[in-house]
């Protein structure tokens, strides 16, 4: 009988496990940014060159979006690099209900709602928006 319930919980946990879930790496963020946004069928704006951003992410999806926690870099870096791809932010917070800076980007640019966010020992990037190959209602 435990053998039964433990092998249960074991399935039941090792199917929790997000196949949208990737792990960080230390390639250039910005262009990593810019390829998840278009994936979605979002927008930016055309800036060249595109700085290069080191650091460690990990991305996870789902049908409405995606978020990245960004470990290991400059929050004004990923800051300045936001606002150049997608606009002046529509709503700036200098310190949010924790204490940090937060960001929302106007979904008129990229056909989005994301958002950036310092948070305790990381950079959260939230972006809801379009799916491909969903109608829109007219």
């Amino acid at each position: 009988m435990h053998k039964r319930i433990f092998f249960l919980l074991l399935l039941a946990f090792s199917s929790c496990r997000s196949p949208n879930r990737s792990n960080g790496t230390t390639e250039n963020f910005a262009q990593f940014f810019i390829s998840e946004v278009r994936a979605r069928g979002g927008r930016t704006l055309q800036v060249e060159p595109l700085p290069v951003i080191k650091g460690r992410w990990r991305v996870e999806r789902d049908e409405f979006g995606f978020q990245i926690h960004i470990f290991s870099v400059e929050f004004e870096l990923v800051d300045s690099f936001m606002t150049n791809v997608l606009g002046a932010p529509k709503i700036t917070v200098q310190e949010n209900l924790d204490g940090y800076p937060q960001r929302m980007y106007d979904s008129k640019i990229s056909g989005m709602h994301i958002q950036l966010a310092r948070k305790k020992g990381e950079i959260s990037v939230v972006a809801v928006g379009p799916r491909k190959g969903i109608p829109k209602k007219d």
